[in-house]
């Protein structure tokens, strides 16, 4: 059956229901969806279910922590083509990724994606902050391998320096006592 609107960005034209496969999780099964809306499903779907899968928080910079943070911070690009922002603010605001329920936190990240908009826009926000993240932990693990090769630097600086005084203390003892002598002691 073709229906004649986009029911997620509103574009006019002969449109089939939304044959992504995240029909459940984002809700669209069974809506007009374009070829650009059905791709961003795809995208915005594949990083929830990635988004549900992580492990329970248990530091600020965990994956889970992570990924809800760039969720929030799509969400708030396209806040104002959200038809209930208060409503997403306040699921979005429930799901702790400290929470040891996976049920409810699963609960809410659904409530809320069901609510926004789940058109080319939100999928271009998300892309951009989770590379915005990726971004960030690469230089994350760039400044720490710089941090460690620094240190190692340092340890054979100071190793370097300690085999010279080593040999120069070396060499005032010889001068002190020969070698010979020393030996017979």
């Amino acid at each position: 059956m073709y229906y004649y609107f986009c029911h997620f960005c509103e574009n006019r034209g002969n449109f089939r229901a939304c044959g992504c496969t995240h029909g459940e999780l984002l809700g669209c099964e069974g809506r007009p969806a374009c070829r650009e809306c059905e791709s961003a499903h795809r995208s915005i779907g594949t990083f929830v279910k990635e988004l549900l899968a992580t492990d329970i928080a248990e530091r600020s910079n965990s994956a889970r922590a992570s990924r809800l943070r760039v969720l929030l911070k799509a969400f708030a690009t396209v806040r104002n083509n959200v038809r209930r922002p208060i409503f997403v603010s306040d699921e979005l605001r429930a799901c702790d990724p400290f929470s040891g329920n996976a049920s409810n936190f699963a609960w809410h990240i659904v409530n809320a994606i069901q609510s926004l908009p789940l058109n080319q826009e939100f999928a271009k926000a998300l892309d951009t902050e989770f590379k915005a993240l990726r971004l960030q932990r690469a230089m994350e693990s760039f400044s720490c391998a710089i941090k460690e090769s620094i240190e190692r630097d340092e340890q054979n600086r100071r190793g370097a320096f300690l085999q010279r005084e080593m040999r120069q203390i070396r060499n005032q003892l010889d001068e002190l006592i020969p070698p010979r002598r020393r030996a017979a002691r």
